[in-house]
């Protein structure tokens, strides 16, 4: 079986919301925020099974992952560098998550539903047949998005179930 199409962030390239994002006006490149749930887990595990994956997972938030806009539409195609980069991920307020429920994300004027337990489900049992997940590790779905492009001055805000979880400005 091949191995699944992650992406993992190192702890130095996730940055801090309400601090500024510093674009590089000098690499010629526009850049994208996308949006994503994104889950905590509360327990360190490995080998875990599909039907016991929720036990794992003690909050949900929403980030953003900033990359270049030609790969908004394939954050998966992106070079590693990106990945590493200062600020590449930047996490949202975590909130208790509730097993099962639908979830709405709202950013720049567009509206995202999901439902968490699949992704859970999948990512928690996926990752751990080949890596320990362990407290305060994210979860990244990245195949529920909303792309907000980043401009000088502008504020990037996302809201999770109605509650703003997520505010950063871009210089």
């Amino acid at each position: 079986m091949p191995l699944p199409a992650i992406r993992l962030i190192a702890d130095s390239a996730i940055g801090r919301q309400r601090e500024p994002y510093w674009l590089d006006s000098d690499s010629g490149l526009s850049y994208t925020a996308l949006i994503c749930p994104c889950y905590r887990v509360g327990r360190l595990g490995k080998n875990i099974d599909r039907k016991f994956a929720a036990r794992y997972i003690d909050a949900i938030t929403t980030a953003a992952v900033i990359l270049p806009s030609e790969y908004a539409a394939a954050p998966m195609e992106a070079p590693e560098i990106f990945f590493a980069s200062t600020n590449a991920m930047i996490p949202g307020d975590e909130t208790e998550i509730a097993e099962a429920a639908m979830h709405t994300i709202e950013a720049a004027g567009k509206r995202l539903e999901f439902q968490s337990s699949d992704f859970i489900g999948d990512a928690v049992a996926m990752l751990t047949r080949y890596m320990t997940i362990k407290n305060g590790d994210r979860l990244i779905d990245c195949s529920h998005t909303i792309a907000v492009p980043l401009c000088q001055r502008g504020t990037v805000e996302a809201t999770l179930n109605g509650q703003t979880v997520l505010k950063f400005k871009a210089h």
